[in-house]
């Protein structure tokens, strides 16, 4: 973690005033350590409703945000304060408590399917620092996740697999006839879930799109050289033969590291 900017702490201990809200933790960069200097700020805001309306709430955040500070709701990817705190800009993430329960309950017991981000979630409640609380809810459902959930490790390596076959068998028949959008979608789609297997079977929750290389050299097990590689395949246009090749021997190389997993049931 790098250290936390000056005055976070007492944004998210403003921000536990505000009706509804429960917890503030660090988010994005700076909770992972990767910050740099022009990243923003990330707070996770755990909330239960009723939750304050945006006037109500942009009232208490302007008591700690920079003066004249126009304070932007935002809902394009769920609930959002936007602001300044110290000529930095500030995005407040809201996350409904039940729902994050039911979603931690899930993982446990039956595991989490998907794709792409099925952990990314559980990433953003375990990882970052606890800045400002009411109670001790979000402490425990912090403590649960904790250890990686068996259940989510079987399931995610039972089918991640099957679908990285499948999308680099269909690259492959795609580049073979000049089908280049396709091409581009399927690099796109085999990216997400060579990394999605990668963080599972080291039992490490999703962290994101962003910083994947970064966070992919923290993984104990690692496919060798796999930054380079992956360097390579980005700078690949979609109709170089030498695209297919470089994915291919990728996920062959991870797969070979995945074990057998039973087969799931739900």
């Amino acid at each position: 973690m790098t250290p936390i900017p000056d005055g976070v702490r007492r944004l998210a201990e403003a921000a536990v005033r505000i009706e509804g809200v429960r917890a503030v933790t660090l988010g994005g960069s700076h909770a992972t350590g990767m910050a740099g200097p022009g990243s923003d700020i990330d707070l996770h805001v755990y909330w239960r409703s009723p939750l304050a309306p945006a006037p109500e709430r942009a009232a208490v955040l302007a008591t700690v945000l920079d003066p004249g500070t126009t304070i932007h709701e935002g809902t394009a990817w769920g609930l959002e304060d936007h602001g300044v705190l110290r000529g930095t800009p500030v995005e407040l993430v809201y996350v409904e408590l039940d729902p994050l329960r039911a979603e931690i309950d899930r993982a446990i017991e039956i595991g989490l399917d998907g794709e792409e981000f099925a952990t990314a979630v559980l990433h953003s409640v375990s990882t970052g620092p606890l800045l400002a609380a009411t109670d001790d809810e979000l402490a425990v459902l912090r403590g649960r996740l904790m250890v990686y959930p068996e259940a989510t490790h079987r399931r995610q390596l039972e089918v991640l697999p099957r679908l990285l076959r499948a999308y680099v068998g269909q690259l492959a028949a795609a580049h073979a006839r000049g089908d280049l959008l396709f091409v581009t979608h399927r690099r796109y789609s085999v990216q997400l879930v060579w990394f999605a297997a990668l963080f599972a079977l080291n039992r490490r929750y999703h962290p994101g799109e962003k910083r994947l290389l970064d966070h992919g050299e923290r993984c104990t097990l690692q496919v060798a050289d796999q930054r380079e590689r992956w360097e390579q395949v980005a700078r690949f246009g979609a109709g170089d033969p030498g695209l297919p090749v470089a994915l291919g021997a990728l996920v062959t190389d991870l797969l070979a590291l995945i074990p057998r997993m039973p087969c799931w049931t739900p």
